[in-house]
């Protein structure tokens, strides 16, 4: 049987090897923080909504939309296949268009992380 190859712990700072995201050291610290997220942090009608029928139907009709190509990456003159189905204007900035399509457009992660990132604050 093949096995993943060994690749550093996602842990900051942490230089084991491990066959998963985490090595063992740091796999029940991070599932500790994520259930505290998941309690405490996260917003219960945002996530209602994400696993919703009409979330998913729309979801995939934006990803037919976009050819599954990143849309920001188009416009750079990339092809970039996309993977993430973005609000434009964020839920928490207006929620009234959650299902609206010329609110949403498919991102590739490493777009999708970067206006994330802008949106919070951080570069």
């Amino acid at each position: 049987m093949n096995q993943k190859p060994l690749r550093p712990c996602s842990k900051i700072g942490c230089r084991a090897l491990s066959r998963t995201r985490y090595c063992e050291a740091h796999t029940e610290e991070q599932a500790i923080q994520t259930r505290n997220y998941d309690r405490f942090a996260r917003d219960e009608r945002t996530v209602k909504f994400y696993s919703s029928g009409a979330w998913r139907k729309l979801r995939d009709y934006i990803r037919l939309r976009d050819k599954g190509l990143c849309q920001q990456c188009v416009k750079d003159k990339r092809l970039v296949v996309g993977n993430e189905v973005d609000h434009i204007i964020p839920l928490k900035v207006d929620w009234s268009l959650r299902l609206t399509e010329s609110n949403l457009w498919l991102l590739c992660g490493t777009c999708h992380r970067r206006k994330t990132a802008a949106e919070q604050g951080r570069k």
